[in-house]
């Protein structure tokens, strides 16, 4: 891939997007001015609305003359409230007849029935006429009072001291939780649906307009004439739809937080300027927030132009592209579901892990296990998606014909033996794997235990090893099965011992700054030594992994991605850029937020090891004996800080 190139690809789509009416609205007017606008608007109306129904005053009807006590408690209220301007009196009609007609047209507010007995009042309201509950609530606590003072009066009959009959016991609230995390809970549960819908409408305009509008105005074909590759092609005008939900979501931050600041200064039905935000708190969650948004904007965008690669018109674009609006826009209402939270299970449910993410991040309830996972997720599905989208870009039948004949997988009669699989090939196995780890690994652990990993680790070397069979590929070269020399051997136990002592070191730093995290390795410990005895252990957690992670890792997918198609046949670049890209798929595995970096370190070291000796047998030498220590470690002592891998 030449960058020079995805350069020229990017700015051309960025031109044309900026020129188009529709993306620029969607882009810069919808989120800087008409949601400023909107919430002024209504937070106007709702305050003018409240208003009315204080300033209306109340009326309440008895069906006879009420007692004396009732009266003074009402006359009472009257003189509170005609000290605030803005509040009607309460106004008493005795002896009410047809009293359902004067609710149903407003007559009254509400009807009390003390006919039938001193003791027992019924209470009629019309609640579709007072839908806000202001004049109710009033009502209520009129009514509350009188209780209380009839009360009084009933004990004091008696000698009795009525407030420590009544009241045995005084308590204050006091909450413990602090303004910014009051903030953050009112924040998190409304902003994840709006920076989502922002996005989503932040991309939907321009993956329109570089697919279908491409096609309706006949440029497309252009392009595919012009001396570039198809996946040069695809990451320009990707970068360009991603680049554009990437800004209008952070205008929409950037939006909110100006508005939301307005309000907290101005005075309104909801009084914010009492609540002092710690500015410095909130900064770690909207870095967090920031983050889960671009990556959230990564994924819609290359589903959204996916989608938009079928249509021929910018209107059939719009017709297409209405179900992922649907798909997006429900799931993005959890964050407004109360007791639904972040966890192992909803951080791998798309669009819901966002959401509950950020709600989570604002609500000053971080977990960085989890916001790793979700990381891990959304990178995971934002490869997915690009390989479908490359599929597509490889497709003429889908972007020029009217069949719609889309292969995920060449086929296999057109391929030939000995075949080597590309870069989308070593996504896709990869993602397939992942999959396996998240969905099936679970399942099957929840069945039969610690074992469901075993199998579901077997599980992960036949993945690369039927797809080789599909592909025709020759084995010993994928896989690099060849015998491993001496002097590759010494090698091999040198460069574990460097990245040993890195890790290590990565591991304490780690640690250090996240000391929550220290969880996951007792967890990890307590696994181990729960799994039988010491040779079942090394079965479980060195053999099987060192044979099939190194398969899977070490032997298809750093094969993949030394593609030399890539950067080009006289371009050493690749085998670099395999072994780094081997390496951090290989961390990312592993989901463990504390485990990622170091594991990824090392399994760089054993991709370079394969290159050099090129045999599989190094790094799954390296791998056996690194995970043989760790098991040895956690048998000797309960405090070990292991490197599992």
């Amino acid at each position: 891939m030449r960058i020079k190139i995805i350069k020229e690809i990017f700015k051309k789509e960025v031109l044309d997007i900026v020129r188009d009416r529709k993306s620029i609205f969607m882009m810069l007017v919808v989120p800087v001015l008409l949601y400023p606008i909107i919430m002024m608007l209504l937070m106007g109306v709702m305050n003018t609305s409240v208003n009315k129904m204080t300033s209306e005053g109340i009326k309440i009807g008895f069906s006879s003359k009420p007692s004396k006590e009732i009266l003074e408690i009402i006359d009472v209220e009257n003189q509170k409230r005609e000290k605030e301007a803005y509040l009607g009196n309460i106004k008493v009609e005795n002896n009410v007849k047809n009293y359902k007609h004067k609710l149903e047209k407003g007559d009254i507010d509400a009807y009390i029935d003390n006919s039938s007995s001193k003791s027992d009042y019924k209470v009629y309201i019309n609640s579709a006429s007072d839908e806000s509950g202001i004049k109710s609530n009033t009502i209520f606590s009129i009514m509350n009072k009188y209780k209380v003072k009839m009360s009084e009066k009933e004990i004091e009959k008696y000698n009795l001291n009525s407030e420590k009959i009544l009241e045995p016991i005084k308590y204050k609230k006091v909450d413990i939780t602090n303004n910014a995390k009051k903030v953050g809970i009112l924040l998190g549960q409304v902003i994840p649906f709006v920076l989502i819908i922002g996005v989503l409408f932040g991309c939907i305009y321009p993956a329109i307009d570089v697919m279908a509008g491409e096609k309706e105005r006949g440029t497309l074909e252009t392009l595919f004439s012009l001396p570039i590759s198809n996946m040069e092609l695809v990451i320009g005008k990707y970068l360009a739809v991603s680049i554009s939900a990437i800004l209008t979501s952070i205008l929409n931050i950037i939006s909110m937080s100006c508005t939301l600041g307005y309000f907290m200064k101005a005075k309104s039905i909801y009084d914010l300027s009492e609540i002092k935000i710690n500015y410095t708190s909130l900064g770690g969650s909207i870095f967090i927030t920031i983050i889960s948004i671009i990556l959230f904007a990564m994924v819609v965008s290359a589903l959204a132009m996916c989608i938009c690669s079928f249509a021929k018109t910018f209107k059939e674009a719009q017709n297409y592209i209405t179900p992922l609006m649907l798909m997006i826009m429900v799931p993005a209402y959890i964050s407004m579901i109360p007791n639904i939270y972040l966890n192992r299970i909803t951080a791998t449910i798309p669009v819901i892990n966002i959401s509950l993410l950020i709600k989570s991040v604002l609500s000053l309830n971080t977990n960085m296990k989890m916001v790793g996972l979700v990381f891990i997720v959304n990178l995971i599905f934002v490869f997915i998606s690009l390989v479908l989208l490359s599929k597509i870009f490889n497709s003429e039948d889908i972007l020029f014909g009217e069949k719609r004949n889309f292969k995920l997988i060449q086929s296999r009669s057109s391929m030939k033996k000995g075949s080597i699989p590309g870069i989308s090939d070593g996504i896709l196995v990869y993602v397939l794997a992942f999959l396996s780890l998240l969905y099936i690994s679970p399942i099957l652990m929840m069945k039969i235990g610690i074992f469901g990993n075993t199998i579901n680790q077997i599980i992960l070397a036949m993945i690369p090893i039927l797809v080789a069979i599909y592909i025709k590929a020759d084995f010993k070269k994928i896989f690099s099965i060849n015998k491993i020399k001496i002097i590759d051997f010494i090698r091999a136990v040198i460069t574990w011992i460097i990245g040993l002592i890195l890790m290590s070191l990565l591991t304490g730093i780690l640690i250090k700054i996240f000391p929550e995290q220290i969880e996951v390795s007792k967890e990890l410990n307590n696994i181990i030594k729960s799994s039988g005895n010491i040779v079942t252990q090394i079965l479980l957690f060195a053999v099987t992994p060192a044979i099939c992670e190194e398969i899977l890792f070490r032997g298809f997918i750093f094969a993949a991605f030394r593609d030399k198609k890539t950067f080009g046949e006289n371009d050493e670049k690749y085998i670099a850029f395999a072994i780094v890209t081997s390496g951090i798929l290989f961390g990312i595995m592993h989901l463990d937020f504390i485990r990622i970096i170091p594991t990824s370190i090392l399994g760089m070291i054993m991709a370079y090891n394969v290159y050099k000796s090129k045999s599989i047998f190094s790094s799954m030498g390296i791998h056996f004996l690194n995970n043989f220590m760790s098991v040895v470690a956690v048998n000797i002592t309960t405090t070990a800080i292991i490197c599992l891998i």
